[in-house]
């Protein structure tokens, strides 16, 4: 090759990069930072993480049904929403794990439970056929109160 077809060739690749980095900079749209919207997405498990890979939530099957957990920033946790078995439920869990307080339908009837730092009931609201009630248990799970 002579000195002169080397210019040619450089000039060319240098020419060529400068106009494909410019259509990639203002010519073409990019995706990055983009929603991209489609029809349907079937998976097993989605999670949601932040840009720090921390688990923020889950939507997954388990055994039972379908569960939604959100996570605080230790990755435990806290609030679980399932369908166990066609009977929906809200947990609220403390930092170990514990349920504190839940929701849930069993035979369509709603019972909303309070529980103490070891996990217990000490509160129960419920309603159904046979009428509403407040029961009140003891740190041992004996009702020492309620309601007809």
């Amino acid at each position: 090759m002579t000195r002169r077809e080397l210019y040619i060739v450089a000039i060319v690749s240098v020419v060529s990069g400068m106009v494909g980095g410019a259509l990639a900079t203002w010519g073409l749209p990019s995706r990055i930072g983009q929603s991209i919207r489609v029809e349907n997405v079937e998976a097993e498990q989605f999670v949601l993480v932040d840009k720090a890979d921390n688990l923020l939530a889950s939507l997954s099957k388990s055994d039972n049904g379908p569960e939604l957990m959100l996570f605080d920033g230790a990755n435990r946790a806290r609030v679980v929403l399932t369908v166990n078995n066609s009977e929906p439920g809200l947990v609220i869990r403390d930092e170990i794990g514990q349920a504190r307080a839940s929701l849930v339908l069993q035979e369509d009837e709603p019972w909303l439970m309070l529980a103490d730092d070891e996990g217990r009931v000490r509160a129960a609201l419920f309603t159904g056929w046979m009428g509403s009630g407040l029961a009140l248990f003891d740190k041992n799970g004996k009702s020492y109160w309620n309601t007809p």
